[in-house]
């Protein structure tokens, strides 16, 4: 597990380094773990177990990339679960705007992102 994780860590490096020189790695880290017939379903796991800070990551990849149908479906559920173990401001963003749907906390959140960056 610990060696999977190490993996992670070098995808998520590699996929928002290069994001100005390959518009196609932007989306790397979030289309590995939401392809769930290659190895997405084992490395999402590993996120829960090992290291939920990884969520934020794995939400802005996404976000960035515009895959918010996996956003909805695959990661909503992960954020609802992990919601006791882990929170911050990206997983707030999700769980206000895909499951209570209100867009107004969403926007306060949204601004709250902006002045973090």
């Amino acid at each position: 597990m610990n060696h999977k994780s190490w993996i992670i860590h070098q995808i998520l490096i590699y996929s928002f380094i290069n994001q100005g020189q390959k518009q196609s790695n932007l989306g790397l880290f979030g289309s590995l773990f939401t392809e769930r017939s290659h190895v997405g379903q084992g490395y999402l796991n590993i996120i829960q177990l090992k290291c939920q800070y990884l969520l934020r990551y794995l939400i802005s990849s996404l976000i960035l990339s515009g895959n918010f149908d996996n956003l909805k479906d695959i990661i909503l559920p992960v954020v609802i679960q992990e919601k006791s173990k882990y929170s911050d401001l990206y997983t707030q963003f999700i769980e206000a705007l895909y499951d209570r749907f209100d867009f107004s906390e969403a926007l306060s959140i949204a601004k709250s992102l902006g002045k973090a960056a």
